[in-house]
Order: structure tokens, then sequence, then C-alpha cells
């Protein structure tokens, strides 16, 4: 009786589990994530869930960082740092000197337009190292930057004209912003008889319209490729801001002008915008705010073009 007790628990058992099995394998299989959308998530997010709870500070954030130049000067100063971060003129410059690296690799491609394109990265350069000679907190390479700034400027001059001579002037700027990048400061001298340091404006305008399409644009593709490159984004934006201001300036064209100092304005305020979206990586605000700069752009082509 044991026995034949024993062998009807053991059919019963086999039959429950075949049954299960039979009904798992009805089911839906588990999808298979391809790597680079494995690569979104982390392994533990208890590793990364640190510090105090996040509360909704980002209207606030948002207001801070489009404060028109009279508040953010609001103690007599003009504060860069309102504008741009020092990790972000670090990695701008950076950015520029490997793509400077690529442009002048041959002289043939230097003489044959490549100096335009050295023109207006050397031109930008001045222009960011004008911001760290002028920077209100601690930053790399400040005490080098108004010689920088100097030598950077004369040669985004010299590039206007594709020779020999201007290519090894190109060639030697790099070699020393590259040593400066290194951790070894230039032995030149400021000239301050200089009294133009401003880059061509018509140089900051297509530097702008490169920042947008090619740095900024492939940022926001996608919610996941914006999540991905959220930091490169609010870098762009930063640098779109401060070269909203930068054209403002006494001694550019236009400087006058109420119209163009009012885009000018709503440029800044949405690219500030759009940095501290990044930051938060709020995808629709970065959007939208993404594309009140690409409107204020196209507004100053119409009238200010050139």
């Amino acid at each position: 009786m044991r026995i034949a007790a024993f062998t009807s628990c053991v059919i019963a058992f086999g039959l429950t589990t075949l049954s299960i099995a039979a009904e798992a394998s009805k089911r839906v299989q588990p999808p298979t994530w391809s790597k680079d959308v494995l690569d979104a998530f982390f392994d533990d997010a208890r590793q990364h869930l640190v510090g105090d709870r996040p509360t909704n500070v980002a209207r606030t954030h948002t207001k801070d960082a489009t404060q028109s130049a009279a508040e953010v000067a609001s103690d007599g100063e003009f504060k860069w740092s309102q504008l741009i971060d020092a990790d972000t003129l670090t990695a701008e410059i950076k950015r520029i000197n490997n793509q400077l690296a690529n442009s002048l690799r041959r002289s043939a491609t230097f003489q044959g337009g490549g100096n335009l394109g050295c023109r207006r990265d050397f031109g930008m350069l001045a222009v960011l190292f004008g911001v760290i000679a002028e920077f209100d907190g601690d930053v790399r390479w400040q005490q080098s930057a108004k010689w920088m700034q100097q030598r950077c400027l004369k040669t985004s001059r010299n590039c206007k004209v594709a020779s020999a001579q201007t290519f090894a002037d190109a060639n030697e700027t790099r070699t020393l912003l590259e040593e400066l990048l290194r951790g070894q400061a230039p032995a030149g001298e400021i000239d301050n008889s200089a009294d133009d340091q401003l880059a061509d404006r018509t140089l900051l305008m297509q530097a702008m319209e490169l920042s947008l399409k090619d740095q900024l644009g492939p940022t926001l593709t996608s919610t996941r490729e914006f999540r991905r490159r959220s930091q490169q984004a609010s870098e762009q934006a930063q640098v779109l801001t401060v070269l909203a201001e930068v054209i403002q300036r006494e001694g550019y064209e236009y400087s006058d002008d109420d119209d163009f100092l009012a885009e000018a304005g709503r440029l800044r305020q949405a690219a500030a915008e759009l940095s501290q979206a990044a930051k938060d990586k709020n995808y629709e605000a970065a959007r939208s705010a993404a594309g009140r700069v690409g409107q204020s752009c196209s507004n100053c082509h119409e009238g200010y073009r050139g």
C-alpha cells in the first residue's frame, strides 16, 4: 500500500511539473537587450542614490541662469561664472585644440581653404582666454590667459591669408597651446599697447552656428541620446551663452543697435535655459530652449548677416 501511495505521489508531482513547464512555454520570453540599452542603466541603482532627497528647484535655477547682465553685476562687477563654469572653459579649449590638430596636419589642406576654419577656431580661443582672464573664480591658465588671448587673436587674423608662413605661425601657436595644456606656461610678454582685443564678429557667428548644428544638435535627437550626452549639451549651451554676451560688448558691430541687442539678449537667455535643462536632464525643456536659440539665430541672420 505504501509503495502504491508513493508511486501515485511521484506521478502526480511529475504531471504538475509538466503542466507548469507547458504553461511557462506559452508566456512571452523576456527581451534581449542590446549593449547600448544596457549601458543606460546602473548595475545597482542603490550605489547612486546618495545625498538628500531632491526638491523641485529647477525653476529657481533657471531664473538664476537667465538673469540680465545688470542683475548678474548687481555688486558692480560682471560675473562670467554666472554664464559659464570653469570646467566648461577647460573642456572647450581642449576640444578646439583637438580640432586644430586635424586642421593643421597638412600644409596643402590649410592652403586649400582650411585656413578659414583655423581662423575661426583661433578667434574662439581668443574669446575663451579673454573670459578666463576676467573670470571671477578658480580657473586653470588664468595667469597665462591674457597673453594667450593676444597670441590666438593675432594668429586668427594671420590665418585670413593662406600661405606657408601663416601655416607655420598657426602651428607654432598650437604648439604653445599644447604646452599650456600640459602645464607649461608660455614665456611671452603681454602687449599692453594693444587696444583692439576683439575677435571678428563674423567668426563668432560662424562658431555659434557650428555649435548649434554639430555639437548641440546630435545631443537632442532622442531622449536616450540626450540623457547620454547631457553634459555636452550643457557645455555647448554655456559656450553659446558666452558668445551671445560677447557680441553685445562695446566695440562690436551693432553694439549700439537696440534691436540687435534685444535679439542677442534673447539668444543668451534661451542658451542659459538650455544649459540648465541639460543639467536637470529635462529633455522637453531642452528641446524648447534649443528651438528658441535657433529662432534667435534665424532672426539675427535676417537683419544682420555678414
